[in-house]
């Protein structure tokens, strides 16, 4: 299961701004929608936990004719955004969970996972690109690089 966050909204206030201005060039738009997609990659990639970096290493940009896409690719990404609540593991194929606890091997036939608040790095991005957005185009239109 992968998590995808898509920038809705963004692509029609470009064509707006580019209606707007006369001086805007034909590729300002996917100039624009580039720019947010590697910053929002770069943001998620700081946001999210670090523990073993491959969560980090599957976030990617997806490019689609009027939008980007940030994926997170990993089974896991939507636990660690969202949390967990409290819940038995069991074992999936054998009859007990054998694990090493405290300098000795225990064998059970469940355990109880305490639950976890989730890291919501997906908002705090969303939140980010939200702000940089707007900070970033009217920059580009003050310096009239449009």
């Amino acid at each position: 299961m992968s998590v995808r966050v898509e920038v809705k909204g963004l692509y029609e206030a470009v064509l707006l701004i580019e209606r707007v201005s006369r001086i805007a060039r034909i590729h300002w738009p996917n100039k624009a929608l580039d720019n947010l997609a590697k910053h929002a990659k770069q943001k998620m990639k700081e946001l999210v936990p670090k523990r073993t970096g491959k969560l980090r290493r599957s976030i990617r940009i997806e490019s689609l004719p009027d939008a980007r896409k940030i994926v997170a690719d990993t089974p896991y990404a939507r636990i660690v955004n969202d949390g967990a609540r409290p819940h038995y593991i069991y074992p999936k194929s054998k009859k007990a969970l054998a694990f090493f606890k405290e300098g000795k091997w225990v064998v059970k036939a469940r355990v109880h996972h305490p639950g976890f608040v989730g890291y919501d790095f997906l908002e705090n991005t969303m939140n980010y690109v939200y702000d940089f957005m707007y900070d970033w185009l009217a920059e580009e239109i003050d310096l009239g690089e449009v």
